[in-house]
């Protein structure tokens, strides 16, 4: 019997589903999304990011 085709997609969605999973039963806590980002585009960057995500409401 041939196993069933699985598309990159669906791939990538279960492997970020475990990613999560895992996550929960590490001892120390994950960075938050602010860390994340500061470490992504630096720290000016990601303030004026998220003070114009919050005014856009």
């Amino acid at each position: 019997m041939e196993a069933a085709a699985v598309s990159p997609r669906e791939t990538a969605a279960s492997d970020l589903l475990l990613a999560h999973c895992f996550a929960l039963d590490r001892e120390e806590p994950c960075p938050t999304a602010l860390v994340r980002l500061e470490a992504l585009v630096g720290t000016e960057l990601a303030h004026r990011l998220l003070r114009a995500l919050g005014s856009a409401r």
